[in-house]
């Protein structure tokens, strides 16, 4: 009798974490209480919802129904929708009676945060201004199913210490001059029509990560931006660099995103654009997966002999470290008249893989500097006749081809190396029309290689969310000829331990014929136990829309499925930060070295660390199975 007490008990304590949690609703048109209690009695103002969320951390969630919101009413320039605090998610897209974000409809329920072409920045996330040592800001911040719109940085100023008027006229993020992790995530959102006077149109991200942290921007579409010098859509900004005197790095991860017609039309400086959708500056990484640049544009100065990434530039700055690019199952193209090289790497490392560089007029890639650019199962084109389809500036930068297709035709200053490479026409199904899909007598079908491709890091899925090796060889190239649509096309997937509960939340793009979702766990990353079955929410199995889950795993259910491994959680409520994480992530992964051993698995286990990895099960109707990436399960 007293365990059973004891047991009860504990999952009580256990479940105040979700009693505390608090909804905030925000519709334009209610006529009741104004309070934000409910739908019928929903705050008028966004902002004011904000500033309540900002003084009541037990504000976790903030649901926004369709209609335009501003900052001020006023014209008080300096005026923005405003967050500096973690674990709050603001959701827009409803229409007003919905009862979990999952039933929004973000593409008929529109939420516009206009900034009137008044705002200098529309919306800013940075850490806590008035805190010495501000705390952290991590995912569980979120902004998700936005349009982003007449946002305008179009000063020369600066508001505070690190409110730059000239740069994020949509969204500024900022670490507010200190060494802090701020990454949170933004995703389902549209920028349109934002300006900023010298870098990131639409976002300007001045900020910091740490750790495992990333800033990550997901399914996003950038439309029509502009900037003066930088990244018409985004600009990444390593503080150090750019002679802030802020040490620290970034970690930025751009993931089924577009960026369409976006510009930078040099107005503020005399060295000429560039980034026209996407400029980093300084140390850091910047991954981008299954993502799309369709036509972004630069100006060039009247000096400046050639124009500088109309797609997206790496540069550096201070004399420090350049940024890292990794671009895989991605378009980057131009098919204008003018020669805008889409890739410019003043000064970084740039890794691509299954990837499409197309540039109609010239070349794809402008170097400056001992760059150095690892090209592997990607395609490299011009659509020109007898032009170089990369340049150099200055310096002998180096360019390997692995399993690539390239014109072979560029300055003898650049280093090639070349290996299974070709050099013969891709033969692309319609590039002026932005098709490039390949036709099927194309050289690059079947002419990858498999294991230059990370199907846990990348998932399963080309650009088209068709099965990316078809015909067991991979095709070089962002699309899979010859391929099937998957089932399920997975969006981000994430997992952490917060607030003493397991929380794993996944979006699906498409779903088809899909009955259900195993969530599977495991010790070392390869043996893994089904944990939990999430039915689709899909109706029928079929949605081209995409949809959210989450799942939480308390002390009763981790106890019943779990086994041993639900005494972590128990643990996590006596035992005190480090501690208590080293004694969870050990005793799940006991259990789940247990549970192997009782399969009489007999590869090794590795017991020395305390990492916990999470991936998703996709079951059709059918049975048949499709996995996600794996992921590591990070502690807040």
């Amino acid at each position: 009798m007293k365990k059973r007490y004891l047991l009860f008990f504990l999952c009580c304590v256990l479940s105040i974490s979700f009693l505390d949690a608090q909804v905030l609703f925000v519709n334009a048109a209610a006529t009741g209480a104004n309070n934000g209690s409910s739908w019928a009695n929903a705050y008028k103002s966004l902002s004011v919802a904000l500033k309540t969320a900002q003084t009541n951390p037990s504000v976790t969630e903030i649901w926004v129904a369709k209609g335009t919101y501003s900052p001020a009413s006023t014209n008080n320039r300096d005026s923005s929708f405003y967050i500096n605090r973690n674990n709050l998610k603001l959701y827009g897209g409803f229409a007003g009676s919905e009862t979990s974000p999952g039933q929004r409809n973000t593409a008929v329920n529109s939420t516009i945060l206009d900034g009137r072409n008044i705002a200098y920045h529309t919306m800013i996330i940075e850490l806590d201004t008035l805190s010495a040592n501000p705390p952290a800001i991590d995912n569980t911040t979120l902004v998700d199913g936005f349009t982003f719109i007449n946002g305008n940085a179009n000063k020369g100023g600066v508001t505070g210490n690190f409110h730059p008027q000239y740069a994020g006229g949509a969204l500024f993020i900022s670490c507010s001059g200190s060494s802090q992790n701020i990454t949170p995530a933004i995703q389902n959102c549209t920028f349109k029509n934002n300006y900023a006077f010298q870098g990131g149109g639409a976002i300007a991200y001045y900020g910091i990560s740490t750790a495992s942290n990333t800033f990550k921007i997901f399914n996003c579409i950038f439309q029509e931006n502009r900037a003066s010098y930088a990244g018409g859509g985004l600009s990444i900004m390593q503080l150090d660099a750019a002679y802030y005197e802020v040490p620290g790095v970034y970690n930025v991860a751009l993931s089924h995103c577009s960026f369409n017609e976006n510009i930078v039309d040099n107005a503020s400086q005399s060295q000429g654009a560039v980034g026209g959708g996407v400029d980093a500056l300084g140390d850091g990484q910047l991954r981008i997966t299954n993502t799309v640049f369709a036509n972004n544009t630069i100006n060039k100065a009247g000096t400046q002999a050639v124009y500088k990434g109309s797609a997206i530039s790496l540069r550096t700055g201070n004399s420090k470290p350049a940024p890292v690019l990794t671009l895989v199952n991605s378009l980057v193209y131009y098919s204008g008249s003018e020669n805008f090289p889409v890739l410019y790497n003043a000064a970084g490392t740039a890794h691509t893989i299954n990837s499409t560089l197309f540039n109609a007029q010239g070349a794809v890639l402008y170097m400056n500097a001992n760059t150095s650019n690892t090209i592997e199962n990607s395609i490299f084109w011009t659509g020109a006749a007898n032009t170089d389809v990369m340049t150099a500036g200055s310096g002998s930068p180096s360019v390997t081809f692995t399993n690539s297709t390239y014109t072979a035709a560029y300055p003898p200053s650049i280093n090639v190396t070349a290996q299974n490479a070709s050099n013969s026409d891709p033969l692309f199904n319609n590039p002026a029309a932005g098709n490039f899909t390949l036709q099927p007598a194309s050289p690059a079908i079947n002419a990858g290689n498999n294991t230059l491709y990370n199907n846990s890091t990348y998932g399963n899925a080309d650009l088209a969310g068709y099965n990316r090796i078809a015909n067991s060889i991979i095709d070089m190239g962002a699309y899979e000829a010859n391929s099937i649509a998957l089932p399920v096309a997975f969006g981000a997937l994430s997992a952490l331990i917060r607030n003493r509960v397991l929380q794993v939340t996944w979006t699906t793009e498409t779903e088809t014929d899909n009955d259900h979702f195993e969530i599977e766990a495991s010790a070392d990353g390869r043996h893994f136990k089904k944990i939990a079955t999430i039915a689709s929410r899909a109706p029928g199995g079929n949605s081209s829309n995409a949809l959210d889950y989450e799942y939480r795993i308390d002390a009763a259910e981790a106890m019943s499925v779990l086994g041993l491994m639900g005494v972590s959680f128990l643990c996590l409520l006596f035992l005190p930060g480090k501690r208590r994480w080293a004694w969870t992530l050990t005793v799940l992964a006991a259990g789940l070295i247990f549970y192997s051993c009782t399969k009489k698995e007999t590869a090794a286990v590795d017991t020395s660390g305390t990492k916990l990895y999470i991936r998703i099960a996709q079951v059709n109707k059918d049975g048949a199975k499709e996995y996600s990436k794996v992921v590591l399960v990070s502690n807040e």
